[in-house]
């Protein structure tokens, strides 16, 4: 294939994007229907379309899957193998086979029941498959065993027994969860926004947990994350989870030695597509992942069938879109070879209990800075913890100032009052009617003040006047009434009477006084200047 001509490749690619599209079961005649007479046309689209296959098996849904020597046929020889365990009454030590739960990459999950045990107690029982049985699968194997045996949280599935095949192959038996993903969960049971978050925190806590027991997850996704009848949250899979510490526990390096990674793309970190040490961070960006689909219904991105390398382009370059501007369905970052997006803002919305534009209110701020903080590209630049995490999340519901936001006064005034609300504004009230009270009370007294001004001025008006009569009567002389005696009335009359007989006596001098003056100045003028001179 490294002879083929540009056009060729074109015509290459092109086909297998077409066959992609197409269900399993029709891609073989599709394929044919395609090729027509070009038989080298058909052997490279089924070639092809064979490895394409083989890394779905290897990187897909299962981040479980622990990569084997890749020979020809291998998978469908090991499908094969395991459907010995499908039927009633296969028994694996001393456990029963009920049914087949699921299956991945690295083995089979069953139901079973202990056969000794006085009590029908179901559980989960994982034998690995057949011809990945090596040695290295095996330690792997194992490890998951003594990691979930040292885990005993209530939020996460237990670890009852373990044991060899007579085949040699390892397996162990678990505590059986009868649940739902979370976000299948959610949307089943049409979980509010804040009802989503506390689910949500609780599983922030198992993290938690097994990080404080110095293991890392490393495939968080709602697979993995079941809510049982009860409502209650239990984290699944630890079956490539990395110690923290390496003396604890011999481990291998969790990377093949084909160079594939293994992991769940659309729930890897940026440092665990590129190959780089993975970390409690890892956990954190995976968490973010959960609480993007969580509140939007969306994942941060559309990777469809894409390649490793357009992943890799997609995650560790690209921003994720607020998930505000997700729900109401703004486009994702995705490769060309995405597809179309189907996703429906309505319906996302209706199925946590509000209309799109209301859900968009809901996630902007906080709840946007809270996602997108988890999902940085840099791990230095996430939550420091789960638990971190897991409190910002207690202070959105709370109300309180949130780590992801810039803690500045007006914010930190906006949260106390909205945390707040009633008190505030019972305060509000109360100090608007002391002020409102007080108000009063200045302006009355300040009318009483001017009151009692006027009626100083008042009284000092009365007081003159009687003052004035009380002198005016004083000095009435009764010798000039011959006696008789006189009435207010003809006191004020007399006295008036002489007031005006002083005016006009003035008014006499006055004119005298002008007189004389008119004369001297006409004795100055001929005395000053003379006729003759």
């Amino acid at each position: 294939m490294k002879d083929l001509t540009q056009k060729r490749w074109l015509q290459i690619d092109s086909l297998l994007k077409k066959v992609l599209e197409k269900p399993p079961e029709e891609r073989l005649n599709y394929i044919k229907y395609s090729s027509g007479s070009d038989p080298e046309l058909w052997s490279h689209i089924e070639n092809l379309l064979q490895l394409h296959e083989e890394a779905e098996n290897i990187i897909g849904e299962s981040a479980g899957t622990f990569a084997a020597p890749i020979v020809p046929g291998l998978l469908d020889e090991l499908e094969g193998t395991d459907r010995d365990f499908d039927h009633p009454g296969a028994q694996v030590g001393p456990y029963d086979i009920l049914e087949t739960i699921g299956r991945g990459g690295m083995g089979a999950v069953y139901l079973a029941h202990k056969t000794s045990s006085p009590y029908d107690k179901k559980v989960a029982l994982k034998l690995v498959r057949r011809g990945m049985d090596t040695a290295d699968v095996v330690r792997r194997f194992r490890n998951e065993g003594q990691i979930l045996a040292s885990l005993e949280h209530p939020n996460i599935a237990r670890l009852y027994d373990g044991g060899i095949h007579t085949d040699g192959r390892p397996w162990f038996v678990m505590e059986y969860i009868q649940g739902e993903p979370i976000d299948i969960y959610s949307d089943r049971t049409k979980c509010s926004i804040k009802e989503r978050l506390r689910l949500f925190r609780i599983v922030c806590e198992a993290v938690h947990f097994a990080h404080q027991s110095l293991i890392v997850h490393r495939d968080i996704k709602p697979a993995n994350v079941l809510v049982t009848r009860e409502g209650h949250i239990k984290l699944l899979d630890f079956g490539i989870a990395k110690l923290l510490e390496p003396n604890k526990m011999e481990l291998t390096d969790y990377r093949t030695r084909t160079g594939m990674k293994l992991m769940t793309p659309e729930f890897a970190a940026p440092e665990q597509i590129q190959g780089k040490p993975i970390t409690t961070a890892s956990d954190i960006y995976a968490l973010g992942v959960l609480l993007y689909l969580l509140v939007t219904g969306r994942r941060p991105y559309r990777l469809g069938t894409a390649s490793m390398l357009e992943i890799e382009r997609t995650v560790c370059h690209k921003t994720p879109v607020r998930p505000s501007d997700a729900v109401i369905g703004k486009p994702l970052p995705a490769p060309p070879e995405a597809g179309e997006d189907t996703f429906d803002p309505q319906e996302a919305a209706r199925l946590r209990g509000k209309n799109a534009e209301s859900l968009k209110k809901e996630l902007t701020g906080d709840l946007d800075r809270i996602v997108l903080k988890a999902l940085r590209k840099e791990p230095d630049r996430r939550y420091r913890s789960a638990l971190a995490f897991a409190e910002d999340i207690d202070n959105y519901l709370a109300g309180k100032p949130v780590q992801a936001r810039p803690s500045t006064f007006r914010y930190r005034t906006q949260k106390f009052i909205s945390r707040n609300r009633w008190a505030v504004t019972a305060t509000a009230v109360a100090l608007f009617l002391i002020f409102t009270g007080l108000g009063i009370a200045i302006w009355q007294a300040r009318v009483a003040q001017l009151e009692r001004d006027i009626a100083q001025q008042e009284a000092a008006k009365a007081k003159a006047a009687q003052d004035y009569l009380v002198q005016l009567f004083e000095t009435a002389d009764p010798a000039e009434n011959r006696g008789a005696q006189l009435t207010a009335r003809e006191i004020v009359r007399g006295e008036l009477h002489g007031l005006k007989r002083t005016l006009v006596k003035s008014l006499k001098y006055i004119l005298k006084c002008s007189r004389y003056l008119d004369v001297l100045n006409r004795h100055s003028e001929i005395l000053l200047f003379p006729p003759n001179c």
